[in-house]
């Protein structure tokens, strides 16, 4: 990462209390591992060179790091639940109030500006790269990768900022640690990478359905095209029998967003997001089609 390894030297001072010194080793090598493998993700998906070959090999390159990304967070995660919990053990039993000394909303870290993803969607890099838009949509992969991406991205903020022992309040210690831990091995493991339903798969199940559509389906790029159509015409009428008369933009500035389909009357804005979003893909699609085209030439 561009901060090099700073955070590194912050772990043992960060953590070390007098008479703690086998759970701090512990716990150090695991958080140790995880900003590793954290670093390895965030460049691995968020650097613009990523997929820049533009081949099918460069993409199936990706997509095996990809996986073996996926597997080393899982282990490194499962790791750092166990020496969390013998370190705060240990500091429960140096400081019995520790786990009631500040709320779970107060850990040591100040507040996180947010991770910000890559500016070309995956969908289109991997298209570029032969493999269909639309399987990629359909295995949620970006979505996915964007949530493990928020996770980790937090994950090397806090290590980043982890003050001397001592500094901090211990109860903003205690919570953050819970914190970081719960939300790896309790959360980014089990839903976003191990997950195997099919409306929500985790990255490892994503990547197995991409493989596989793309040898049992069409995964040209005019394929792609008309599947967007449709996608776009349906939304467009989905916002005419909510009522919205207007163009999406002005259904936007009226209604507000959100992240998901809420109730009404926000559907209509979520829709309208919906409807831009296509014509925007459209409009890529046609573009890079264009563009492959020219090339055969």
């Amino acid at each position: 990462m561009s901060q090099g390894r700073s955070w590194e030297k912050r772990l043992f001072v960060g953590l070390q209390w007098p008479g703690m010194d086998e759970p701090t080793l512990a716990l150090a090598r695991a958080l140790g591992e995880v900003g590793v493998e954290a670093e390895f993700f965030l460049l691995l998906t968020g650097s613009e060179t990523s997929l820049s070959g533009a081949n099918r090999a460069s993409a199936d390159t990706f997509l095996q790091q990809l996986e073996v990304s996926c597997r080393r967070i899982c282990s490194a995660a499962a790791s750092l639940e166990v020496a969390t919990q013998g370190y705060l053990a240990s500091l429960d039993g140096r400081f019995p109030q520790a786990r009631l000394a500040h709320t779970p909303s107060d850990p040591w870290w100040p507040k996180f500006a947010g991770f910000t993803a890559s500016s070309e969607p995956l969908e289109l890099k991997l298209r570029r790269c032969g493999y269909s838009y639309r399987h990629v949509v359909e295995t949620h992969l970006a979505s996915t990768i964007d949530a493990i991406s928020e996770q980790l991205a937090l994950t090397l903020h806090a290590l980043q900022s982890l003050p001397p022992a001592g500094v901090a309040p211990v109860g903003a210690l205690y919570h953050g640690l819970d914190e970081l831990s719960s939300a790896l091995q309790g959360h980014v493991a089990p839903h976003h990478i191990t997950e195997t339903a099919a409306e929500s798969p985790g990255v490892l199940a994503g990547v197995q359905l991409l493989r596989h559509l793309d040898q049992q389906q069409d995964h040209s790029i005019q394929a792609d095209i008309t599947w967007v159509q449709q996608q776009l015409g349906l939304a467009r009428e989905t916002l005419a029998q909510l009522g919205v008369k207007r163009s999406p933009m002005g259904a936007l500035a009226r209604l507000g967003l959100r992240k998901a389909p809420p109730a009404p009357p926000d559907t209509a804005a979520w829709v309208a997001r919906s409807i831009r979003e296509w014509e925007d893909a459209l409009k890529q699609l046609t573009a890079l089609a264009r563009e492959q085209q020219a090339v055969r030439r």
